[in-house]
C-alpha cells in the first residue's frame, strides 16, 4: 500500500480551524477604532498631531462639524488665493 504524501485531517478539526480564522477576521472589524463619545476629542488631537490645525469639533445629532479658520484662504475675485496653496 502506498503512503500518501497528504495530511490528513479531520472534518472537525478543519471545521475548527476555518472557524477561527473567520473569527479572527471579522472580530477586530466589530470594535470601533473611535468610539462616539470620544471622537471630537480623536478629531481634534489628529489634527493637531497630523496636520498642526487647532480645530473646534461640534456633533449634533449624527453630523459632525468641523470649524478651522483660515486667513487668505480666498483672494477678492473669490478664488483660492496664491498664499492659501502655499500653506
Amino acid at each position: 500500500m502506498r503512503k500518501s504524501k497528504y495530511i490528513r485531517i479531520s472534518r472537525a478539526a478543519f471545521a475548527g480551524a476555518a472557524l477561527g480564522l473567520a473569527a479572527m477576521l471579522v472580530l477586530p472589524a466589530c470594535m470601533p477604532s473611535y468610539p462616539k463619545e470620544k471622537l471630537p476629542e480623536a478629531v481634534k488631537e489628529v489634527c493637531k498631531i497630523e496636520y498642526g490645525m487647532d480645530v473646534d469639533v461640534v456633533v449634533v445629532n449624527s453630523t459632525m462639524g468641523i470649524y478651522y479658520p483660515m486667513k487668505g484662504l480666498l483672494d477678492v475675485s473669490l478664488g483660492i488665493s496664491e498664499d492659501a496653496w502655499r500653506t
